[in-house]
């Protein structure tokens, strides 16, 4: 199997807590062979995600560098960016949350826009991006594809799916991260609220789910909980139920 390029440019559209030990370093383009970065959407285990790459660079590219674009989209039309470093990705490992590089839900849409992209690429040489999000950004990736490949950018783009509502998915890849988590948690908590009303006895308790246009998250929790009722969105719209 080939292996990526040697510069990687991670990008999932989401968060930063900033560290002091973090902020006291000072940082230059100088003296680097090779280069990289993240940038993302909020969602659970996206810092793994991150270790993961960055591991995989350090034990197949020495010396290439990862950088975490701010901000979510707009850290790359800004060229925002932090580099991470081995002393930073250790307080994020295996950690829930998002706060590695913050959350933004811009998007990448005017043709000012894919210029300042296309800018950022140039600015950092970079060989690769790697989106990290569900489909409003995986669309985003697929039009930076376009973009980049058209003005004959070296700079690869590539997917990785991640959606709490399991409503984008591939015959590669059968379901996307996080949605696992998701359900499993929503189930735990709605289990609760089942005891609570069986035990009282005298109330209605009403639990809406997210899932956007999709109710798999929905669905699933009513095989782990078994509910008196559920109403499933695709037929509720379908038979026209909803009052106006």
């Amino acid at each position: 199997m080939a292996l990526p390029p040697k510069d990687l440019m991670l990008a999932s559209f989401s968060s930063l807590r900033p560290q002091k030990h973090f902020q006291s370093r000072q940082w230059t383009m100088s003296g680097l062979e090779d280069w990289s970065g993240v940038v993302w959407r909020a969602s659970s285990k996206g810092h793994n995600v991150v270790s993961g790459i960055f591991d995989y660079l350090q034990e197949h590219y020495k010396g290439t560098t990862l950088s975490g674009f701010r901000g979510g989209p707009a850290g790359i039309m800004k060229s925002k960016y932090v580099i991470l470093i081995p002393e930073y990705i250790y307080l994020y490992r295996n950690q829930g949350g998002y706060d590695l590089i913050c959350n933004g839900r811009d998007k990448i849409q005017t043709p000012e826009q894919f210029k300042q992209a296309e800018e950022t690429a140039l600015k950092l040489d970079l060989d690769g991006l790697v989106v990290i999000s569900g489909d409003d950004s995986n669309t985003i990736a697929c039009l930076l594809v376009e973009n980049f490949r058209s003005k004959i950018l070296k700079t690869r783009v590539i997917g990785c799916l991640k959606t709490i509502d399991g409503d984008l998915k591939c015959k590669e890849v059968p379901t996307s991260f996080w949605f696992d988590t998701a359900y499993k948690i929503y189930a735990e908590m709605i289990g609760n609220v089942m005891v609570d009303a069986r035990s009282i006895g005298k109330y209605y308790h009403f639990v809406r789910l997210m899932g956007c246009a999709a109710s798999h998250n929905t669905l699933e929790c009513v095989l782990q909980t078994h509910p008196n009722i559920t109403l499933i969105g695709e037929e509720v719209a379908a038979n026209k139920q909803v009052n106006s």
